[in-house]
């Protein structure tokens, strides 16, 4: 009798079932790890990802607890969410190094979320489609924060990437609290 193997994966694969580009490449983080003011849970990253939504590349962190309103984080606060991107995949290249070369800031203070895109090594200088300050749009759902940036923003949709929730752009919110950075990923495909 001849036996007959189907690989599952490859057959789904084949079916439509799994789409390369629609998996999101993401990291987990570790629960409970805040340097500084551990009640400040919303800052606690559990998980980060990255994935393409049609021509924008979409940045997620999931986070241990929802963030406060805007309103009830008056008086000179401010919680940042950055995502680096090393475009070329070298350490040895960028702003310092860890190698990246886009620093990705999504925000919020008592005047409500705010996006930032800084282009910060010669790389990321050349490419020359930094997008402008509040240009490009996000997501609160919940405890999952998105900052959605144009595919063009980048040499290349394959990249390595890491995330950082901190309060050192208020430095009279004591005391200065972060997540340690995630582990460094990449993009697992081209587009």
């Amino acid at each position: 009798m001849k036996r007959t193997f189907i690989f599952l994966p490859a057959l789904l694969l084949g079916a439509g079932c799994i789409s390369i580009h629609n998996v999101p490449d993401g990291v987990p983080d570790a629960r409970k790890n805040l340097i500084g003011d551990k009640t400040r849970t919303y800052m606690d990253i559990v998980e980060a990802s990255v994935h393409l939504e049609g021509d924008t590349i979409a940045f997620s962190v999931e986070t241990a607890s929802r963030m406060p309103e805007p309103r009830e984080i008056g008086g000179g606060k401010q919680v940042d969410f950055i995502w680096f991107v090393d475009a070329d995949r070298n350490t040895t290249t960028g702003q310092d190094k860890s190698g990246n070369d886009y620093n990705l800031h999504l925000y919020m203070n008592e005047t409500g979320w705010h996006t930032s895109v800084y282009a910060v090594s010669e790389l990321s200088k050349a490419v020359g489609n930094t997008p402008v300050q509040d240009s490009c749009k996000y997501r609160i759902d919940g405890t999952t924060l998105t900052l959605l940036v144009p595919q063009r923003t980048f040499p290349d949709v394959f990249f390595d990437w890491w995330a950082w929730s901190m309060t050192g752009n208020a430095p009279d919110w004591t005391p200065v609290t972060e997540n340690p950075v995630t582990k460094r990923s990449s993009t697992k495909s081209k587009i």
